[in-house]
């Protein structure tokens, strides 16, 4: 009797084993998936839905029509323009209507901004030691908000990738390495480093960082001709409407 168990026991094993694909593996009628095969799928599901956290980001924060963007719950123009000079910035904060616009969509409660302001306090230290490091404002940390809503996985329409936002030529002029089995502009600190080092070219060439941000976000190319359309260098809100949207 042990002897015909022991037979038995060893048959299913061998029929089991034989029945082994590549992905699967069968005991008796429960089906295993490997765990390779599990991670990939995992991984693409994450990515998928990061992906189409940061469309939505941008069909709600920076696709927008300012003309339909209600300011009835906003504070008095006053009060945030004082806000605004009170702020301890290199950065010009001047307060107009497009501002006023954008605060009031910025400022809404609930969905991807809460999201944004909670995983900012895992972010915002690496952006502002880099920062720190290389003489730039500390303000400048707010960037990768607006570029990915920190979507560390982010593609945009134009191919740029990342926290930062960084398309592929400029990313590997200033050292990220991009190739069929890694792009480190998903990196947090490798594409940190490399926006630091993107920026301070463009302060270089413009002097003013409002005008560093416009380059940084629609190209160099777009400020030049904007200055150019605009007949002098002015201000950023002196070329904002010869500025892409």
């Amino acid at each position: 009797m042990k002897r015909v168990l022991l037979i038995s026991l060893v048959l299913t094993i061998s029929l089991n084993v034989k029945s082994q694909t590549a992905n699967v593996e069968n005991y008796g009628k429960i089906e295993i998936v490997s765990n390779n095969y599990y991670f990939e799928l995992y991984h693409s599901l994450k990515a998928d839905n990061a992906q189409n956290a940061y469309e939505r980001y941008v069909g709600e924060f920076i696709d927008i029509d300012l003309d339909n963007v209600s300011a009835a719950d906003m504070q008095s123009d006053a009060l945030y323009a004082d806000r605004l000079k009170m702020m301890a910035t290199e950065v010009q904060l001047p307060y107009n209507d497009v501002v006023r616009r954008y605060i009031q969509t910025y400022t809404r409660k609930g969905g991807t901004m809460e999201r944004v302001l909670g995983i900012a306090r895992y972010y915002f230290p690496i952006f502002e030691q880099a920062l720190y490091n290389h003489g730039l404002p500390l303000e400048l940390k707010m960037l990768p908000v607006i570029e990915s809503a920190l979507i560390p996985v982010a593609k945009s329409r134009a191919a740029a990738v990342g926290l930062w936002q960084l398309m592929m030529p400029t990313a590997k002029y200033y050292g990220v390495e991009i190739n069929s089995f890694v792009d480190e502009r998903q990196d947090p600190y490798k594409s940190t480093e490399a926006a630091c080092l993107f920026l301070k070219d463009l302060y270089k060439t413009y002097g003013d960082w409002t005008l560093v941000i416009a380059a940084y976000n629609c190209g160099p190319g777009n400020v030049n001709k904007a200055i150019r359309r605009a007949g002098a260098v002015g201000s950023y809100w002196e070329l904002w409407e010869y500025l892409p949207r």
